[in-house]
């Protein structure tokens, strides 16, 4: 067994970023049963990755480490890092071949010049400064390193948090940097855009509860709202709005917009 290595957490948003990683680490057993959408922009994403053997990657919100697993199987010298402590558990105790480090992307807890690659799917979101990453990204990169980038972006949750509006209930959605902000910060920060393209994932739930219960079960649901708690009359009241407002087919879409980027230093 190896043992998890932990990094002093940057002082900024200290309790936003607690927050943040209690929620992932409640979610960690749920959270690959639940994670459609998230496997589906990760697919994606490793299909543009090439890994030579001997390269070094860092995924960077390795979260349960499914796919850092997956990169390391292709003979690259692999490691995961995360906030969130019971995620890394739950990565380490699945996965005891590969190294795991707890930290967070502003604040990359490694010399510079450590890596041949990074990656991250569906968690550079949550940070607070896109430029921040950015620097930190090429900062830790080899001349010549790449980064390969799923990020989601504002826009995302429009089904609900319209259906949110219109039934006069509070919007909840965490507020996301935009697809040109995250650009802007790579270009900023030294980097070369090689590819950039905003895609509209659509997931589809049978009912309010499903959809809801998705957000939740990936720890989605942090939000400056978290006290929030829908009454059984608000909960049919928000589903019929948002059947009225979006249902297609029986079916009730949520959209996730996704900034895909592929970065060289």
């Amino acid at each position: 067994m190896k043992a998890v290595e932990t990094a002093l957490l940057n002082t900024v948003s200290v309790p936003e970023r607690q927050r943040v990683a209690a929620s992932f680490s409640r979610c960690a057993s749920s959270y690959d049963s639940h994670a459609g959408v998230q496997q589906r922009v990760a697919e994606d994403l490793l299909s543009k990755v090439t890994l030579l053997p001997g390269e070094s990657l860092l995924d960077i919100g390795c979260g349960t480490g499914r796919h850092t697993h997956s990169l390391a199987r292709r003979g690259g010298v692999v490691q995961g890092l995360d906030i969130a402590p019971g995620m890394l558990a739950y990565a380490s105790e699945r996965y005891p071949e590969v190294t795991f480090h707890q930290g967070h992307a502003e604040a990359l807890p490694f010399a510079s010049q450590s890596f041949d690659q990074l990656f991250s799917s569906m968690a550079l979101q949550w940070c607070q400064s896109p430029l921040t990453v950015m620097h930190e990204m090429q900062r830790v990169l080899k001349k010549g390193g790449r980064a390969s980038l799923a990020i989601m972006v504002d826009g995302s949750f429009e089904e609900l948090d319209r259906a949110r509006r219109v039934a006069g209930m509070v919007v909840t959605t965490n507020p996301q940097a935009s697809y040109s902000q995250w650009c802007d910060a790579a270009a900023t920060a030294g980097l070369t855009l090689k590819e950039a393209q905003l895609v509209a994932y659509v997931d589809a739930h049978a009912d309010l509860l499903s959809l809801l219960r998705s957000i939740k079960h990936t720890g989605a649901g942090v939000t400056a709202a978290e006290g929030t708690r829908l009454s059984r009359q608000d909960l049919k009241k928000l589903s019929m709005t948002y059947q009225s407002l979006h249902g297609q087919n029986n079916c009730l879409p949520l959209t996730y917009n996704i900034a895909q980027l592929i970065v060289e230093k």
